[in-house]
């Protein structure tokens, strides 16, 4: 059977990076928790620096926005995400509830789309994350369709970690659970009689859940109704709450009956960088994340895949098998489609990103580039509001401070963030300062603003490079507000 070693170990590095609890690893890390040679590993990482999957901070490898388009390959392949979305977020809206869809996955329940609701506390549930199966609602309920080799799988995955630390969405257990797997059954029996399940505080004191299953395009899914113990009683939840998921699980699957919509899949070449990395690039690495990037609903068959990747079919095969051989993709009747373990090569930890977290970097490296003070301005009403700023460049200093406020009326800022075009700017700010502004494009009213020195006279080329980090970070923006 073909193989595909480098996309098989580049997954691997990429999944410990995903679960690492901390933001930042160097590269003697990820040869301790993957045992991978640190030559491997050395190549794997400039390959994915080279990608924009991750970027480095001196020895510190992070992961990049970027690294979200494999999770919305699947959230959008898998067809219950984009249909159901709207319909959760006026469920959200009509019980002033926090409402969140999860689909079964490894012994668990994989949350892949929510409408939040902030409270002065909350627990803070993110798209991606494994719930395990006995202690959510979602769980239980997704749970009522097992046959025993799954309970067996499950009860042996729990002997090897009681304490539940290899589920990071939730706190882990402080003890381990005396007769859990009876304690279990029982949960799943009264689910699967009842038609839903209430979570009474299984994750964390205060926390209450109430899930309903929902069916459609051959899938089982769970939407659930998150809530407090300060807000309601379990009972008060239960009569408040589950007469209306019911009828909008109802309205959800008669969404979910109706024929797909046809999808159009672009096409797209893979560039190599053999001749700039040399030895250090990994091309079937790259040829083989192009190939996970390109999903959409319906799957992808040898030949489509090849076609949108700008593969042969021989490299689109082996990146194919890779997947399916990984637990990434599973395959019927030559189609494969992406299964939610995708999530796990960092969806959850990259889909909680601020907007402040995602331009910072960006505009880092433009400061380090430019030599010159960097900011981001977001227009608020009459104000510019400053959310991200690196203050000091070779020759400038810039007195500006997250959070500061310019006026927006009647300045070259606010025409950059309207009309689309950069701006050079002479004495409209205070202090005489001269600025070059571009705006992102993208949902929010967002600017970047560089000031050169007084005697700048590269105004063009810093415009240019300019437009290319606003281009990246409205790309960047778009991915996580698809989250």
């Amino acid at each position: 059977m073909p193989e595909n070693g480098p996309l098989e170990r580049g997954l691997t590095v990429l999944r410990v990076i995903g679960a690492h609890q901390g933001a930042r690893l160097r590269r003697a890390d990820l040869v301790r928790l993957t045992g991978l040679p640190r030559s491997t590993v050395d190549r794997i990482t400039a390959t994915l620096l080279h990608l924009g999957l991750l970027r480095a901070e001196g020895p510190d490898l992070l992961p990049t926005p970027q690294l979200l388009i494999f999770g919305n390959a699947y959230l959008v392949g898998s067809g219950l995400v984009e249909p159901l979305r709207p319909l959760l977020a006026r469920l959200s809206a009509e019980l002033d509830e926090s409402v969140s869809l999860a689909v079964p996955d490894v012994g668990g329940a994989r949350l892949v789309a929510q409408s939040a609701r902030r409270r002065a506390m909350y627990l803070a549930f993110h798209i991606g994350g494994l719930l395990p199966a006995d202690r959510s609602a979602a769980g239980v309920v997704l749970a009522a369709g097992w046959e025993a080799e799954q309970y067996y799988e499950w009860s042996q995955a729990r002997a090897a970690d009681p304490l539940d630390h290899g589920f990071p969405a939730v706190p882990p257990l402080r003890e381990e659970p005396f007769d859990r797997l009876r304690l279990f059954h029982l949960r799943v029996h009264r689910a699967w009689k009842a038609g839903w399940c209430l979570d009474e505080e299984w994750v964390e004191p205060g926390l209450l859940a109430l899930a309903v299953p929902v069916r459609g395009r051959g899938q089982l899914g769970a939407v659930s109704v998150l809530s407090h113990t300060s807000r309601h009683t379990p009972d008060s939840l239960r009569a408040t709450v589950l007469p209306r998921l019911r009828a909008a699980v109802r309205e959800m699957e008669a969404v979910l009956a109706q024929p797909e919509p046809p999808v159009e899949l672009p096409t797209a070449e893979v560039a190599s960088a053999k001749n700039g990395l040399g030895m250090e690039y990994l091309e079937s690495l790259a040829r083989g994340l192009a190939v996970l990037a390109a999903f959409r609903t319906g799957g992808l068959t040898v030949a489509t895949a090849a076609r949108v990747a700008g593969l042969t079919r021989a490299t689109a095969r082996r990146a194919l098998l890779t997947l399916h051989e990984n637990g990434y993709a599973t395959e019927d009747e030559g189609v494969y489609r992406l299964l939610p373990s995708v999530l796990d090569l960092g969806y959850a930890k990259l889909s909680a990103l601020t907007l402040p977290e995602v331009v910072q970097p960006r505009i880092a490296q433009l400061a380090a580039a430019a030599g010159a003070p960097v900011a981001a301005l977001l227009l608020e009403g009459a104000d510019l509001r400053c959310v991200a700023v690196v203050g000091t460049g070779r020759v400038v200093r810039l007195d500006l401070a997250v959070g500061s406020r310019l006026p927006a009326a009647d300045s070259a800022l606010g025409r950059a963030l309207l009309g689309g075009e950069w701006e050079w700017l002479d004495t409209e700010l205070p202090g005489g300062l001269r600025c070059l502004a571009v705006p992102v494009g993208g949902a929010a009213p967002l600017a970047l603003v560089l000031f050169p020195g007084m005697g700048e006279a590269r105004v063009e080329l810093l415009a240019r490079t300019l437009r290319e980090t606003a281009r990246w970070v409205g790309a960047e923006l778009a991915l996580v507000e698809h989250c």
